[in-house]
């Protein structure tokens, strides 16, 4: 028991590398972005409520002036209030989504998760994509709070009652939310051992653009009902733009910061700090799918590729070996886990120091010394 403990310690300390560079990915693709092509166009089928279905339009603008070759918007599917089984429901000779996934001509589906989670329509739409196309990929799309909190009690009543909101609140509720959303998306890509769901935080970043409004950091915004049409949350201008820059950067894996995309009522100046906080916000959070490719920036191929096996292998993290160890992941108490479990973690940890005397000291040294602050 002690020598794995001390083995599960010392393969830990290459997790601590990555993690690093993971938490530098905004850092390091923004880099990436200013030297390489555009990425390749990618095939998008949308669905939604009205906080998503205004994103389709946006992010055929942000392509184009990103000069993404190739791009298709395959279709839309938007019912206003929708939880996403009721897509999924919707009759044969209305439903244009299960048609558009069955033909497996989809990269990239997204869905806008209503307050009722789990929702079986994700489950049931990942099911079907990953049949007709096992690379697809699955956004949901975590929205700003509907009245701004959860508690009936506190919900407003009128659009002004916004600018008396304490932001702490509304981060409280978007966490809430997500982490729901988090546990099912989790739940599917362990069940298809591979990251086929992710989510776009859109509601993050609202949070804190309304906080940015608060302190005076956003300009020709005073106060943040002005940012919104009503107390149930329909949106202006820059929260549309915002939701669909998160939504391009995961869509595309990109930042859209320096793009000039024609919006209407968004200035320069405005522009640029929304593609700055949605890139900040999504390349920072693990369920987008975007800080992984910050290892290929900064890695040689040996230690891309130990990192990865890392991460997709290992039985504490990937999504087969999360199954296997429950909750007793990084549990020091690794008594109370199965033998089985042991046996599994011992010879992966094993063989992964193994591999790891074959890396460049100067790798481990230079990830080290990275400032993620």
């Amino acid at each position: 028991m002690c020598k794995l403990n001390r083995v599960h310690r010392r393969a830990m300390t290459v997790l601590i590398y990555i993690c690093v560079l993971l938490f530098t990915a905004d850092r390091q693709l923004s880099v990436a972005n200013d030297q390489v092509s555009p990425p390749a166009g990618l095939r998008v089928f949308y669905t939604g409520h009205s906080f998503h279905m205004f994103v389709p339009k946006h992010v055929e603008r942000i392509v184009d002036a990103a000069g993404i070759k190739g791009h298709k918007l395959v279709g839309t599917q938007g019912i206003g209030g929708s939880r996403v089984y009721q897509h999924w429901d919707l009759a044969d000779g209305k439903n244009k989504a299960k048609p558009a996934l069955a033909t497996g001509e989809v990269d990239v589906f997204t869905m806008a998760s209503h307050l009722t989670v789990p929702d079986r329509g994700i489950t049931n739409f990942t099911e079907l994509g990953l049949k007709h196309n096992p690379k697809l990929r699955l956004l949901v799309q975590v929205s700003w709070y509907p009245f701004d909190v959860e508690s009936p009690e506190k919900r407003i009543r009128d659009n002004s009652q916004r600018n008396s909101m304490k932001i702490a609140d509304l981060q409280a509720a978007v966490d809430l939310w997500r982490k729901k959303l988090e546990a099912q998306a989790d739940d599917l890509n362990q069940k298809h051992n591979r990251w086929a769901v992710f989510l776009v935080p859109v509601g993050d970043a609202v949070v804190k653009l309304r906080a940015m409004v608060v302190d005076g950091m956003f300009p020709g915004v005073i106060s943040q009902s002005a940012l919104f049409r009503d107390p149930i949350g329909h949106v202006g201008p820059h929260v549309q733009a915002l939701a669909a820059y998160c939504n391009y950067a995961v869509i595309y894996q990109a930042s859209p910061e320096g793009l000039k995309p024609e919006f209407m009522g968004i200035t320069d100046e405005q522009h640029a700090i929304l593609q700055k906080l949605a890139w900040e916000t999504v390349s920072r959070y693990p369920h987008s799918g975007i800080a992984s490719r910050a290892l290929s920036a900064t890695m040689d191929d040996k230690f891309q590729t130990l990192a990865q096996r890392f991460v997709n292998e290992s039985p504490s993290l990937s999504p087969v070996g999360a199954t296997a160890l429950g909750d007793h992941r990084f549990d020091d108490q690794l008594d109370e886990v199965s033998a089985a479990a042991r046996n599994r973690e011992r010879t992966f940890y094993n063989g992964l120091l193994g591999d790891l005397d074959q890396i460049d000291p100067n790798q481990l040294a230079r990830a080290n010394q990275v400032d993620y602050q």
